[in-house]
């Protein structure tokens, strides 16, 4: 990981909003809106306007820059409503994305930096960085040119994970069940007992020029019934739908890092 680390805040405007799609049945969502111009992002000069209708044709979808890395950061307490999060307390992680390479050509990927903690392999401000990669995901079916879903449940598109941190930039830890009931790299406890100290996705610096693929909603549910949606409604926060209730600013602050 090169770089030092940088400052930036971002104002996050969430709104409250029911789901009511059958598989998200009971679950209430609240909506964080993304977009070039949200403070967050390392490098994200070059980013495409959000693309209208771009996803499914109705929800916007974000293109990378094509002229270098570009992640976002958001912090684990801002993702869970205010409160702290641990990676135990999510219980799915799903977005989508559509590139002109083959499934197996790198993607927007996640990644997720945990709390510190005394001699952890990260640095001061975090303890160990995981990430999952689309082309590393089992069950790949995802044809180039076309929106492809990628979630942490099992079956199709099915993500892995692995432990950059502690050198393993691949997926050699498994699943998401496998990821949250193994014993931490270089540190105590399992992973689902870690706290989250920020939730990224990303492109990554080793192949990140000229790549310009589209990445369209992250739905992050939680255990509690409730959930976290990062769109890409518009080049600056915005609030959810009209006529929802119940509005917070969240604040992003704190130090980012290149991966």
């Amino acid at each position: 990981m090169n770089g030092s680390a940088q400052k930036a805040g971002a104002l996050l405007v969430v709104a409250s909003v029911t789901i009511t799609a059958p598989s998200l049945a009971g679950v209430t969502y609240s909506t964080i809106s993304v977009g070039p111009d949200t403070p967050g992002w390392y490098n994200q000069a070059g980013l495409t306007s959000t693309i209208a209708g771009g996803f499914d044709g109705t929800q916007s979808s974000l293109a990378a820059s094509g002229t270098g890395k570009n992640q976002f950061y958001i912090t684990g307490a801002d993702l869970f409503g205010g409160s702290s999060l641990t990676l135990g307390d999510i219980a799915s992680i799903t977005y989508s994305t559509k590139k002109s390479g083959d499934a197996g050509s790198p993607d927007w990927f996640i990644q997720i930096y945990t709390d510190p903690y005394t001699d952890s392999p990260g640095s001061s401000w975090y303890g160990n960085r995981i990430q999952a990669e689309p082309y590393l995901a089992s069950n790949i079916d995802a044809p180039a040119g076309e929106w492809n879903e990628w979630t942490t449940a099992s079956g199709i598109n099915s993500l892995n994970w692995g432990d950059s941190s502690e050198n393993d930039f691949g997926a050699n830890i498994g699943g998401w069940d496998a990821l949250k009931s193994s014993s931490v790299l270089g540190g105590s406890g399992t992973y689902g007992e870690a706290g989250v100290q920020r939730f990224t996705f990303g492109t990554g610096s080793g192949w990140a020029e000229g790549f310009n693929g589209e990445i369209g909603p992250i739905t992050v549910t939680f255990n509690n019934g409730t959930g976290t949606i990062i769109d890409f409604a518009a080049s600056t926060p915005v609030p959810g739908p009209a006529g929802l209730t119940g509005l917070v600013g969240l604040a992003v602050v704190g130090r980012r890092r290149r991966r």
